[in-house]
């Protein structure tokens, strides 16, 4: 909190510090939920980038019809942002294939019963613990056929698809946009510029890479597995050093631009 309210720029930490309801909010819980809004965002989206990238490694085959998509729609010459995202029904669908094939949360979210209930016969009192399991919803092969194998085809031959990764109703995760986005915007790119490819062992062959092997906990995650960013071209490696070049990298410049566009939206959003 501390080091938060001490920098120049807007940030999380100013922004919940100046509501009036943080005013009675003990400091150790007011931390917490700093920390907690952070912890969230950062750790499951990055560990979604790293199923992408196992599925890159173990099942390749998508990667072929995801970059013709790009080449159409973004052509060579630059990268891509979110005004292309409407054109990239494809790499949309690869997303929720990378949220559905391994789920972040496998086990899904607690949550407490606020009043008796019954379901399929089984009575569950107010209070019991429920768990929505994920792994096991996404998949029955009664929604989600050959549901092992990674095919963002399934979400465009059937729009209507049901996706639980952020959960259920009212309860679900509330950063769900922001974390599309996020996904969308990365895995776009990378695989406009580059081939992911598995590791090579001391002879020159591709290493195994196992898809299920996973770390156990509340979120899951891929075991450590090694694998190649290959440049798609020579023109992309030009590409990639401009925008790194001309990229803005001063955090306060970066977060005042967060609460400048965050003001917009709220704007907007009173105006309608």
């Amino acid at each position: 909190m501390h080091n938060g309210e001490r920098t120049k720029s807007w940030n999380m930490t100013k922004q919940i510090r100046s509501l009036k309801e943080s005013q009675e909010i003990p400091e150790l819980d007011l931390a917490y939920n700093v920390g907690i809004i952070y912890e969230a965002g950062l750790d499951t989206t990055n560990i979604a980038l790293e199923v992408f990238t196992l599925a890159c490694a173990t099942q390749p085959r998508f990667m072929t019809s995801a970059q013709e998509e790009l080449d159409r729609v973004v052509g060579r010459d630059r990268l891509l942002d979110f005004s292309d995202q409407a054109d990239l029904p494809y790499i949309s669908a690869v997303v929720k294939e990378v949220l559905r094939w391994r789920p972040v949360s496998a086990g899904g979210i607690p949550h407490a019963v606020t009043q008796d209930d019954e379901y399929m016969g089984y009575r569950i009192p107010k209070g019991a613990t429920v768990i929505g399991n994920h792994w096991s919803i996404h998949m029955d092969d009664s929604i989600f056929p050959d549901p092992m194998s990674f095919r963002p085809e399934r979400w465009l031959e059937n729009p209507d698809l049901p996706l639980y990764a952020f959960g259920f109703g009212r309860r679900a995760c509330t950063g769900q946009h922001i974390s599309n986005n996020s996904l969308l915007i990365i895995i776009a790119r990378i695989l406009w510029a580059y081939d992911v490819k598995p590791g090579l062992d001391g002879d020159g062959k591709e290493v195994e890479i196992d898809d299920m092997a996973f770390t156990s906990g509340f979120n899951s995650r891929p075991e450590p597995f090694e694998v190649r960013f290959v440049p798609r071209s020579e023109k992309v490696v030009e590409v990639v050093r401009r925008e790194f070049d001309e990229a803005e990298k001063d955090i306060d410049v970066l977060l005042q631009g967060v609460r400048e566009a965050q003001g917009l939206s709220a704007a907007a959003a009173i105006k309608r």
